[in-house]
């Protein structure tokens, strides 16, 4: 049960980006004549005006047998969509502070939808490495809202409070971090 739920969220994760991808197919050549004037072609790959990046402190409340606090650094990179989905990627460490060793690495992908301009939800979905005890590898899922204050040159500040979903360690999650743009 649990390798056909990795199994089906990383076909979820993924069909986006197997769906952008295109086959090439081979035309037949066309005589001088038969050419008609064609537009320019877009360039292929990322558009760097839509890509950000940032660094964040993440605020962790864990619920449960074991409860306890815990306080890291994750980066984000974020692609926009259109004006209302951004997908995200997350990574960082998170050690816990107190009732145990070691901490938890997430490495999550996500979509935020944005409600008005600022405010938004997020769902996150992906693993979390534990550091400390067995070492497991868990799969999490995440689930939260927030909201960015404008910052001068493109930059933003990015609030916001999630509940973490993993096996045997949920948490309720908090971030503030910068984002700022990678176009030139």
């Amino acid at each position: 049960m649990r390798n056909l739920l990795i199994i089906s969220l990383l076909c979820f994760i993924c069909s986006p980006v197997f769906g952008q991808i295109r086959g090439n197919v081979k035309k037949k050549p066309q005589t001088y004549s038969q050419k008609t004037p064609t537009k320019k072609r877009a360039k292929r790959g990322i558009d760097r005006s839509k890509l950000r990046a940032g660094l964040g402190a993440d605020l962790a409340l864990f619920i449960g047998d074991g409860g306890g606090v815990g306080l890291g650094g994750t980066a984000r990179v974020e692609y926009s969509l259109n004006n209302q989905l951004t997908v995200t990627a997350t990574t960082g460490f998170i050690p816990y502070l107190n009732k145990f060793e070691g901490g938890l690495i997430p490495l999550q992908a996500g979509l935020k939808f944005y409600f008005q301009k600022n405010i938004y939800a997020l769902g996150q979905a992906g693993l979390h490495i534990y550091t400390g005890g067995d070492g497991a590898t868990r799969v999490s899922l995440g689930a939260g809202a927030g909201y960015e204050i404008p910052l001068q040159r493109g930059m933003t500040l990015d609030l916001g409070a999630r509940f973490q979903l993993i096996d045997g360690l949920n948490y309720l999650g908090f971030r503030g971090g910068i984002l700022f743009p990678l176009s030139r």
